[in-house]
């Protein structure tokens, strides 16, 4: 399972998560601690935003801050993953909690995605929120997910099949429980 990475599967959408999967960083982490340094008054307004709902906090994180898209540490081994994917004609589609904003940049940058669905004002794309749109949008067992974390797991609910980056034992037995596990990245 955490051998060899699967052979590429065209028949199926491939949803890649941003977030600790396609990036070893969290990008609501980073423009944070970017606001603070750049706005550090325009955080007084943070629990204003935090009660409009997380979507909107990111969003209004996002408003004010620009991340340098390219200096963001991507995962070599899910890149060639990615790559060898997209070469294949597998339809690829970056599926992201993080705000819209970032994701469309991210997107532009690796010039791999065929679609983007990311967190807006209103929608934090997370967890439950986003296994639904993917189901909604490719059909329950459509999709393959590529993700990392135990939010992801409803996701999975929904997925064909799943590849997970670093997943802890625990989180690997759940996900097992509800699809296929493809291929644990290390």
């Amino acid at each position: 399972m955490s051998g060899s990475i699967p052979d590429v599967c065209a028949e199926v959408v491939l949803a890649v998560d941003l977030d600790g999967s396609l990036i070893d960083t969290d990008l609501l982490k980073e423009s944070v601690l970017s606001l603070l340094r750049s706005h550090p008054l325009a955080l007084a307004w943070s629990p204003a935003w935090l009660a409009r709902g997380r979507a909107r906090f990111k969003h209004e994180v996002a408003a004010r801050v620009d991340l340098d898209i390219t200096a963001v540490p991507y995962r070599q081994d899910v890149m060639a993953y990615l790559r060898r994917c997209r070469d294949a004609g597998r339809i690829l589609v970056l599926a992201t909690a993080s705000n819209e904003k970032y994701a469309a940049q991210v997107a532009d940058h690796l010039g791999l995605f065929d679609e983007v669905l990311a967190s807006t004002a209103r929608y934090n794309l997370k967890g439950r929120m986003k296994g639904e749109t993917l189901a909604a949008r490719f059909g329950a067992r459509g999709f393959d997910y590529l993700g990392d974390s135990r939010s992801d797991l409803a996701v999975w609910r929904y997925a064909r099949g799943a590849l997970l980056v670093n997943p802890s034992p625990a989180l690997l037995r759940r996900v097992g429980v509800t699809c296929e596990v493809l291929h644990a990245f290390g």
